[in-house]
């Protein structure tokens, strides 16, 4: 059976090892790019909004940097992200 880590890494694009994460696998790239990131006070209203954080930014204390959240509190968060997204594509481009 295969365990949850290995299916994350499966995912992430990173072959599982089994002393843990090596080195090389920290320095990869995300499995995911984006081309342009989302606005930083965007995503800090959202998380203000659902996760009733003050910011976004580490702070070095598990207390402060860690939350516990209820599913459909993410599930919210991540609709608000969604439709901002469209909100934003469907705004004309500011390229010439």
């Amino acid at each position: 059976m295969t365990d949850r880590m290995t299916v994350l890494r499966r995912l992430a694009g990173i072959e599982s090892h089994r002393d843990g994460w090596t080195q090389e696998e920290l320095k990869k790239e995300p499995a995911v790019q984006t081309e342009a990131s989302a606005p930083a006070d965007l995503l800090l209203k959202i998380a203000q909004k659902h996760f009733d954080v003050e910011t976004l930014a580490t702070r070095k204390s598990d207390r402060m940097d860690f939350k516990e959240v209820a599913v459909w509190s993410i599930e919210a968060a991540l609709q608000d992200a969604y439709a901002a997204g469209l909100a934003a594509a469907k705004k004309p481009s500011k390229k010439g």
